[in-house]
């Protein structure tokens, strides 16, 4: 789990990220990104009920997910939206590979 300091969790920062931000569309997600005026990047996953029914699996792809980010956070300050469009199936180190191509894609580098 991120630090408080690092996780997006209000409404308006959602809204904002959404309405103002970029996207960035992959095989199994959609990138909402927004440069932050913090020093800090903060990041969201979002799983819907309909992509994983069973809960056990959403969170355990979200925990997946969330631990990428946070074995190599983006050194570019910048608030994320991870949303899985559908699920991958992947290894772990397959998921890694296509987040950080996701990210690579748009010039959001790693450290």
């Amino acid at each position: 789990m991120f630090p408080k300091d690092k996780r997006l969790k209000k409404e308006k920062d959602f809204k904002k990220i959404y309405r103002y931000g970029r996207r960035a569309h992959g095989d199994f997600f959609i990138l909402h990104f927004l440069k932050s005026g913090d020093e800090k990047s903060r990041f969201a996953v979002v799983i819907s009920n309909k992509v994983v029914k069973k809960a056990t699996k959403r969170n355990a792809l979200k925990r997946k997910v969330r631990e990428i980010l946070k074995s190599e956070l983006p050194k570019s300050h910048f608030d994320f939206v991870f949303i899985l469009k559908k699920d991958p199936g992947l290894e772990f180190s397959e998921l890694k590979k296509k987040i950080a191509g996701l990210l690579n894609e748009r010039n959001i580098t790693f450290s």
